[in-house]
C-alpha cells in the first residue's frame, strides 16, 4: 500500500494538468480509505486529498472536498476542518464556499456531535466569516447563537470572537454577512456577564459606521449596548451601596470607640483612614467615568441610528 500512495503523490504533484491521471490516483485514495483503518494510511490520504483541493479541474476538487468530508470524526475534524478553512481563503468564491459550507454542515451536524472543543469551534466561524469570500453568513450567525444557547462554557470565548466580528472594517461592508453582525451583537448583549471589558463592547456597538447596517441590524445592536449599559450600571450601583454600607459600619465603629475612650483624641484614628472606598471591597471594574463615557456614546452615536428608524 505504501508503494501504491508513493505513485498516487507523485501524480498528484507531477503531473496535476494530467486530469485522468489524477481522477485515478483519487479513485485509488478512495479505494484503501474505505478498505483501512490504519491510521497513518487514512493520514497519507489525507495528504493526497488536500493536494487535489487545488486541481484545476473542478469535479476533481469536488471529489476531494467529498471524500475528505468523508474522512471527517472526532479525533481529526480540527486538523481536517482548519486544513479546509485555510485553503478557502485561496479558493475561487464559488468553491471556497463549497468548502465553509461543508465544514459547516459537518461540524454542526448531529447537535455538534464532532465538536469537543467549542472554544475552538468558536473562533473557526468568526475565521470563517472573516474569509475572503463568505457568503455563508446566515448559517455561521445560526450556529454563533445556538452554541451560546447550548454550551455555558463557550460563552466566554464567544463574547471575545463576538467584539472581534464587530470591529472587523471588512464585515461591517459585507452585505452577506449582517446575520454574523447581528449575531455577534445579540451574544454581546446576552452574555455581557461574561466579557472581561463591557466598556470595550459599547465601543464596539457604538461605531459610526454601524449606520451603514439595514435597520433589522441596527435593532439588534441597539437592544445590546442598552444590555450591556444597564450591566455596568447595575454594578456599580451595587458596588456603591456596599461600599456605603461598609462606610456606615466604620463609622458606627468610630462612634463606640470614641465612647470607650471618653473622648481621647491620641487613640482615635481619622475616620478617612478607616473608610473603604468603593471598588477595594469588591471588584468593581467600572467608575463613574467609565458610566457617563459609555452613556455619552450612546447619546452620540445609538441617538442617531433610534432616530432613522
Amino acid at each position: 500500500m505504501s508503494l501504491t500512495f508513493e505513485c498516487v503523490r507523485t501524480v498528484l504533484t507531477a503531473l496535476p494538468a494530467h486530469g485522468a491521471a489524477v481522477s485515478l490516483a483519487i479513485g485509488k485514495v478512495k479505494e484503501f480509505l474505505a478498505a483501512s483503518d490504519d491510521p497513518n494510511l487514512r493520514y497519507l490520504g489525507l495528504l493526497a486529498l488536500a493536494l487535489s483541493l487545488g486541481d484545476a479541474d473542478s469535479n476533481i476538487r469536488r471529489e476531494a472536498l467529498h471524500l475528505m468530508m468523508g474522512m471527517v470524526d472526532e479525533n481529526n475534524v480540527m486538523d481536517i476542518a482548519g486544513m479546509l478553512v485555510s485553503h478557502a481563503a485561496r479558493s475561487d468564491p464559488e468553491f471556497a464556499n463549497d468548502i465553509l459550507g461543508a465544514v459547516l454542515a459537518a461540524c454542526g451536524r448531529n447537535v455538534y456531535e464532532l465538536v469537543s472543543d467549542f472554544d475552538w469551534y468558536v473562533s473557526l466561524l468568526a475565521d470563517m466569516a472573516r474569509s475572503l469570500h463568505c457568503a455563508q453568513g446566515d448559517e455561521i450567525g445560526r450556529q454563533l447563537v445556538d452554541v451560546g444557547l447550548r454550551v455555558h462554557d463557550a460563552r466566554p470565548e464567544l463574547v471575545r470572537s463576538a467584539r472581534s466580528l464587530l470591529i472587523d472594517p471588512a464585515l461591517l461592508g459585507n452585505n452577506l454577512l449582517c446575520s454574523v453582525l447581528s449575531a455577534a451583537a445579540w451574544v454581546s448583549g446576552e452574555y455581557i456577564d461574561c466579557s472581561k471589558d463591557p466598556v470595550e463592547l459599547v465601543e464596539a456597538l457604538s461605531q459610526p459606521r454601524t449606520s451603514l447596517l439595514p435597520m433589522s441590524v441596527r435593532a439588534v445592536y441597539i437592544q445590546a449596548v442598552l444590555k450591556v449599559v444597564t450591566f455596568c450600571c447595575n454594578l456599580y450601583v451595587e458596588s456603591s451601596n456596599d461600599s456605603n454600607k461598609e462606610s456606615d459600619l466604620v463609622f458606627d465603629e468610630l462612634a463606640v470607640d470614641q465612647t470607650v475612650s471618653r473622648g481621647s483624641k491620641s487613640e482615635i484614628q481619622p475616620a478617612e483612614e478607616q473608610i473603604v472606598m468603593p471598588g477595594t471591597a469588591k471588584n468593581d471594574p467600572f467608575s463613574n467615568k467609565s458610566i457617563v463615557y459609555m452613556i455619552n456614546l450612546i447619546e452620540t452615536t445609538v441617538g442617531p441610528l433610534v432616530e432613522s428608524k
